[in-house]
């Protein structure tokens, strides 16, 4: 997934502990560049990358809601 920094910025930044780890079968990998952020995701099977995205998801629209209340 690449994310632009200046939309993705808090979220992404508030999520980053929790994206460098594995996901259930499947590793997450969080890089960035100086204008985006990208998310991999390496998995076994197919079956194993649908969990690690919705979960990345969820935390991204997390963060996205607080960020949005809070401003």
């Amino acid at each position: 997934m690449k994310l632009p920094k200046n939309e993705y910025n808090i979220p992404v930044t508030s999520i980053m502990p929790e994206i460098d780890e594995k996901i259930g079968r499947a590793s997450v990998l969080l890089e960035e560049d100086d204008d985006n952020f990208y998310i991999y995701i390496r998995a076994p099977d197919t079956a194993s990358i649908k969990p690690a995205i919705s979960s990345i998801n969820r935390l991204l629209l997390l963060a996205y809601k607080i960020k949005s209340e809070v401003m």
